[in-house]
């Protein structure tokens, strides 16, 4: 089990010894505890805004935790994963998330609007995106900036000129959407819809 996993189940046993103190159904707890700095800011610093320093109880039961950095793919696992069988629609969602570090619901949401044709641009440039959360969906609503290769523009204007979401939108009673990945169905995809399409990656049917 990871730390933090048994530093939960501790917090209930802890509990549970703190109850039974309060009712004296023990005489004390069975374990050494003291209140350690946990917060101190400088005396010139917010002098207005600080209480003064602030204490935590610390006990020597839980286990002490590390942050632990974030998975990543190898290069190779991403050209792997790039050439895996998939519709035209994923294989752009997955290439502009790896290139842009855009997370699930981000590439979902992407906006039509930001795609345009990137002919008169330099192709080794790379192109410039300010994430707004007024048009997309955004962690913590925060507006951001990302870059994209003049190749992956040119796939994402390709593909809602003449390739597949065209297709879809023109299919589709609705082609007022204002996302720029469209499923089968002409409705932009959903957190599970896309979800599924990455677990199939790992059916026999696509080893």
């Amino acid at each position: 089990m990871k730390r933090s996993t048994i530093n939960q189940r501790l917090t209930c046993l802890i509990a549970f010894y703190r109850w039974a103190e309060s009712r004296q159904l023990i005489p004390a707890l069975p374990w050494m505890e003291e209140d350690r700095l946990a917060v101190q800011r400088p005396a010139d610093f917010m002098r207005h805004t600080r209480a003064g320093a602030q204490y935590a109880n610390s006990n020597d039961l839980k286990l002490r935790t590390y942050t632990e950095p974030p998975k990543l793919l190898s290069l190779d696992q991403c050209k792997h994963l790039i050439r895996a069988p998939m519709s035209h629609a994923v294989r752009l969602m997955t290439a502009l998330m790896l290139q842009a570090g855009l997370r699930n619901e981000e590439c979902r949401s992407f906006p039509r609007n930001y795609v345009f044709n990137p002919a008169r641009l330099n192709r080794r440039d790379r192109i410039r995106l300010d994430l707004r959360p007024e048009h997309m969906e955004l962690k913590y609503d925060r507006p951001r900036t990302v870059y994209v290769s003049w190749q992956m523009m040119m796939e994402l204007h390709q593909y809602v000129r003449f390739g597949e979401r065209a297709r879809r939108a023109s299919g589709n009673a609705n082609t007022g959407q204002t996302v720029l990945f469209l499923n089968r169905d002409g409705a932009p995809f959903s957190k599970k819809g896309l979800n599924n399409a990455f677990r199939r990656l790992n059916s026999p049917l696509c080893a």
